[in-house]
């Protein structure tokens, strides 16, 4: 007996060993710097790129709403309008806690003293100043066109300074395992080739990469990113204002919500906004596009391949089952 108690003992000692060694290693590589070379891009200070910026920054792109100063000031806004993108909305996550930054030109708190290259680089490939990722952009930045990318940040060289400090990034232990093993730049192959704006399915795709609508409405991995097949529904996930409730982004295919449209019956609903007060689609932002906008994205998703996967009420009581 006294023997399988040392061996037990042993055992116990090694296994806490490796336990400890384990969140060593996921703490240290989770907190690792990625060597992504910076897009090279420049300001410019023609007004119709500048534009540009501003319908993407303030439109499909959405950036104004998750950088918003809180979700309530977004949700505020009015269709269409404009916000500072000030930074302080917060999602407290399973993986940690994290706070949208400050896009003014603000340069101790905001974006005054990074170069061109480095916002590019946040924005193409989620990786901050000092290489470290930034996960929420990793995750949930659409794609863009050197020609829009170069848009976005001369805007955002237009904006006045707001001073507004805010916490850093935080991830958990759960959190840089993700960074450790699953997570890291995006969008590292060739950019999006510029499309010409109008009601085409060519530019509804470009416009659905932009928006991230492929991001939302797909199923994912355990590592977040999307598979197929796109469009099909994305995964459920809970309200930010009551954790009893849950939000699945519907199946836009012809097999799924979007048989219940025609395009104008499509155009009215984006138009008709905010169904439920606290939906995670960015009414407000989507506002900004044009009816052409609507019509090439409606357009592009009628050449989506069909699937008739059920995602079932959109609001709906967590975990809930067919």
């Amino acid at each position: 007996m006294g023997r399988l108690w040392r061996v037990a003992k042993w055992v116990l000692a090694t296994l806490a060993v490796l336990i400890v060694a384990l969140v060593v290693f996921v703490e240290v590589r989770g907190r690792r710097r990625f060597e992504v070379a910076m897009p090279a891009i420049r300001a410019s200070a023609d007004p119709a790129v500048i534009a540009r910026g501003e319908f993407l920054v303030q439109g499909p792109a959405h950036c104004s709403g998750c950088h918003a100063a809180s979700l309530a000031a977004f949700r505020a806004m009015r269709p269409g309008g404009a916000l500072v993108p000030q930074g302080g909305v917060q999602w407290d996550l399973p993986f940690g806690h994290f706070r949208s930054a400050n896009l003014t030109a603000d340069r101790a708190t905001g974006l005054g003293a990074w170069t061109d290259g480095e916002i590019a680089r946040a924005v193409r490939h989620g990786v901050g100043r000092d290489g470290h990722l930034l996960p929420f952009m990793a995750l949930s930045v659409g794609r863009f066109s050197d020609a829009d990318l170069t848009a976005i940040v001369s805007y955002l060289r237009t904006l006045a300074p707001v001073t507004n400090p805010l916490p850093p990034e935080s991830p958990n232990v759960l959190g840089h395992a993700l960074i450790a093993f699953a997570l890291g730049p995006t969008h590292q192959d060739a950019p999006l080739a510029a499309v010409e704006p109008g009601p085409t399915a060519a530019y509804g795709a470009y416009l659905t990469e932009v928006a991230v609508c492929v991001g939302c409405h797909s199923p994912t991995d355990a590592s977040f990113r999307t598979v197929e097949p796109r469009f099909s529904g994305g995964d459920p996930e809970p309200t930010d204002d009551d954790p009893s409730l849950e939000y699945a982004p519907p199946n836009l295919t012809r097999g799924g919500v979007l048989s219940t449209f025609n395009e104008d019956g499509f155009i009215a609903r984006m138009r008709a906004g905010r169904r439920f007060a606290d939906s995670h689609m960015a009414w407000e932002n989507f506002a900004r596009m044009s009816d052409d906008d609507l019509r090439a994205i409606w357009r592009y998703l009628q050449t989506v391949p069909v699937s008739h996967r059920v995602t079932g009420p959109i609001r709906r009581t967590r975990g809930w089952k067919p």
